[in-house]
């Protein structure tokens, strides 16, 4: 749930400070890096950050969408595979 927060808070802190590049890197960087510590190093996490700097790609919640698909992969007995 922290890594959403995180990824979300970021996402939404990227819509105006794309305008501003050195910002939008800044907030993308301290994102990757507070990700790395609460999920650990995913290499997954490596392209979003690539794709974040890249100023019309970082409008899209690609932080939120690589949280997202970093949790459906984790086998957790929280999620049932259907019978």
């Amino acid at each position: 749930m922290l890594a959403f927060a995180i990824a979300a808070v970021s996402d939404l802190l990227s819509l105006p400070a794309d305008l501003a590049p050195p910002i939008q890197w800044t907030i993308d960087v301290a994102t990757a890096l507070l990700l790395f510590a609460v999920l650990g190093f995913r290499p997954v996490l490596l392209p979003v950050l690539a794709v974040e700097c890249i100023p019309v790609l970082g409008l899209f919640p690609t932080w939120t969408l690589a949280v997202g698909s970093i949790a459906l992969s984790q086998k957790s007995p929280l999620i049932r595979p259907p019978n």
